[in-house]
């Protein structure tokens, strides 16, 4: 599994993940995104981005139902990378009861809406915030 930028990644297996994948924000993956590759093919993809220095949203998250057991080592993955930025805090929004309990196994902390964000656009779901120490 390797995590490449969107915007430097195989225009093709993008293009071909995409067409398949219609849910995601394709201008938010290409600009601020990463996709995920396993088996020498686009599997899933996420968007991180910056709501200042150190704080982060992880903004869109998403894999194919066929390696959704990848999931808690994408996300692992992340607050590694992360780490090596000096990030403190990743913020995620969820909506589904499976993700809320993903984040909580990986030590992430319900949380209110990060101050940047515009909360109105995200009226369901819950916050959830992982504190890198």
């Amino acid at each position: 599994m390797k995590m490449v930028q969107a915007s430097v990644a195989d225009p093709k297996k993008v293009e071909h993940f995409l067409m398949k994948n219609e849910a995601i924000n394709a201008e938010q993956l290409l600009e601020k995104g990463f996709v995920v590759e396993i088996d020498d093919a686009i599997k899933g993809c996420f968007v991180i981005e910056p709501l200042d220095q150190e704080t982060y949203w992880l903004r869109q998250l998403y894999m194919t139902q066929e390696e959704i057991i990848a999931l808690p080592l994408i996300i692992e993955s992340i607050v590694h990378r992360a780490q090596e930025r000096n990030i403190k805090n990743i913020y995620v929004h969820s909506h589904q009861q499976v993700v809320d309990e993903l984040l909580e196994t990986l030590e992430f902390y319900p949380q209110t809406a990060p101050k940047p964000v515009d909360k109105g656009k995200l009226q369901q779901g819950n916050w959830w915030v992982y504190a890198i120490s």
